[in-house]
Formats: structure tokens, sequence, C-alpha cells
């Protein structure tokens, strides 16, 4: 129960730091998708499979609040989770910074395919017009400042995996 609630507190407090923060920096600094890279970096490095469901509940989140690009954005992320499970699991199956940023990179793409699908299938429908041009530099200044935040985080990344491996430890 204790580990669920952490599990909560967490994505909550990641999904906060996103949104009110990150996405209130000047431009282009706050296309940081940073619960990707927290999802990634946790789920590939540190072994918690739990946090692929972050991903999930974020796009709910987005949509709810009405702060995504196009409509159906849990689907993106939905893919995008699936996407990053096969990707960790036969691709960059190993914990070195090139797997992580190539597995977040990857992930940050499958999101931009399926919001320019989503948007395209938006404007087949009789959506509002989409700028196709803003989604992807989004998602491509996403894929860049991922990997220069990961170039930052890996160095504390072994104390990072010990202390919430602690964590989760004394609470399981």
């Amino acid at each position: 129960m204790i580990k669920t609630l952490i599990y909560i507190a967490a994505f909550l407090g990641l999904f906060t730091i996103e949104v009110s923060f990150i996405y209130s920096l000047p431009a282009p600094l706050d296309r940081l998708p940073i619960m990707i890279v927290g999802v990634v970096f946790l789920y590939l490095y540190a072994g918690f499979s739990d946090v692929i469901w972050w991903m999930v509940f974020h796009g709910i989140l987005l949509d709810t609040f009405s702060l995504s690009f196009v409509p159906l954005h849990w689907l993106a992320y939905i893919v995008a989770a699936i996407v990053t499970i096969l990707a960790s699991r036969h691709i960059f199956s190993n914990r070195s910074f090139y797997g992580v940023a190539a597995t977040t990179s990857i992930a940050i793409a499958t999101l931009l395919a399926v919001e320019i699908l989503l948007s395209t299938l938006g404007l087949m429908f009789g959506s509002s017009a989409q700028f196709f041009g803003t989604i992807v530099s989004v998602r491509l200044w996403g894929i860049g400042l991922s990997i220069i935040f990961l170039l930052m985080l890996f160095p504390f990344s072994p104390k990072i995996k010990t202390t919430l491996q602690w964590l989760f430890q004394q609470y399981s």
C-alpha cells in the first residue's frame, strides 16, 4: 500500500514539475518531456517496470486538462509506452547512457509519429487545422533536450538508483 502511494506521489510530482515548471520556461527549454525521460530512465536503468504506466496516465491527464496538441493524446502515449517496452527489451537492453538515450529518442519519435497520424485523421474528419510544423518542432527539440538532460543526469545515476531501490525496498 505504501509502495503504491509512493509511486502515485512520484508520478504526480513529476507531472507537476513538467506541467507547472517545464512548460513555463522560455522556448525551446519548455520542450523537455521530463516525464518520458524519467520513465525511460527508471524503467531501463533502474529496473522499475511499474513506471511504464506513468506514460499512459500522463497522456490521460494531458487530455483531461486539455494540455496536448492533438486529440486522443493518451493513445499516442500508449503506443509510445509499448514501443519503449519493446525497444528496451529487444534492442537497447543494456543500462548504458546510449541505451537510455536511444530508447528515449525512439519513444519521443514514436509519440511524434502517432501525433501526426492523429492530426491527419482529425483533419480528414473535419477537425480544426493542426500545425504539423509545431508538432514536429516540439518533438525534435524534445529529443535534443532529453539527450542533454540525460547527459547531466547520468553521472548521478548510480546514486539515484541505489536511493530509489532502498526507498522501495523499505516500503515493500
